[in-house]
């Protein structure tokens, strides 16, 4: 990774056992982006007597909802919102359209996203803004929620050798609620199913990413509640690496 050091850099070799294998992305991520939101904001002008403008993030990027947004939106359509809202990208229509199917039409920011005077920058922030406010509340009923459902929240916080976390237990927490409200059997019989609704194409790209998970032997999604967390857990990350990925094509000009 680019941005994050590998998982395996931040274990300490004395770490005890039950520490050894678990790691939140977190707080080297929103470090990261604190920092390249600042930096180079307003390069690309072509009036060379300005100087690139030092700006803090918004409010509305700052919180692990941002996380969650290359799981949501795709590596490429996350990379665009990312630069949008940092005023270095404009969204096209189909772009729109993403970002409207995860929004309910009757919240105040789905109609700056589809006000056509509103610029990308301002289209992109009313996005992240609304999530921010969604997360809060999907976190919240996580919390009250999971205390009913002790195989999950085993599953969720197993960790060892075989199954090593990228995020922090209360974030994979509430990413399975607001996927399946902790219901193992969700989407059972349609495309994307289990605690983490993983599709077909997830899983076949999981088991060549993650060669040694127990899953890759499976010849179906597992509908349980310990491979299909950690198949949650490590497709988070997978996202989050094409994500990166767009991102520095688009901003090198590749894409």
């Amino acid at each position: 990774m680019k941005h994050l050091l590998e998982y395996d850099k931040y274990v300490e070799p004395s770490a005890p056992v039950n520490e050894a294998f678990i790691f939140d992305m977190y707080p080297k991520f929103i470090s990261w982006l604190k920092g390249w939101y600042k930096k180079l904001i307003g390069s690309n002008t072509t009036d060379s007597a300005k100087k690139p403008i030092a700006s803090n993030l918004p409010d509305e990027m700052q919180g692990e909802h941002m996380l969650y947004v290359p799981h949501q939106q795709g590596g490429r359509g996350s990379a665009k919102l990312f630069l949008a809202a940092k005023g270095k990208y404009k969204l096209e229509q189909k772009d729109i359209d993403k970002i409207k199917s995860n929004m309910p039409s009757s919240d105040p920011e789905y109609k700056i996203v589809t006000d056509p005077n509103k610029s990308s920058k301002e289209k992109a922030l009313a996005y992240f803004r609304y999530w921010k406010k969604r997360w809060a509340a999907y976190s919240k009923d996580a919390k009250a929620n999971i205390p009913k459902h002790p195989k999950v929240d085993s599953g969720i916080k197993k960790n060892d050798e075989k199954h090593p976390k990228f995020f922090s237990n209360d974030f994979l927490t509430t990413v399975a609620w607001i996927e399946s409200r902790f219901d193992p059997l969700a989407g059972k019989n349609k495309s994307y199913k289990g605690l983490f609704q993983i599709g077909n194409d997830a899983f076949s790209d999981l088991k060549k990413t993650y060669r040694d998970r127990t899953y890759v032997k499976r010849t179906s999604i597992p509908l349980d509640t310990i491979e299909n967390p950690q198949m949650g857990n490590d497709y988070l990350k997978w996202s989050y690496d094409r994500f990166e990925n767009n991102l520095k094509d688009l901003e090198d000009g590749k894409a």
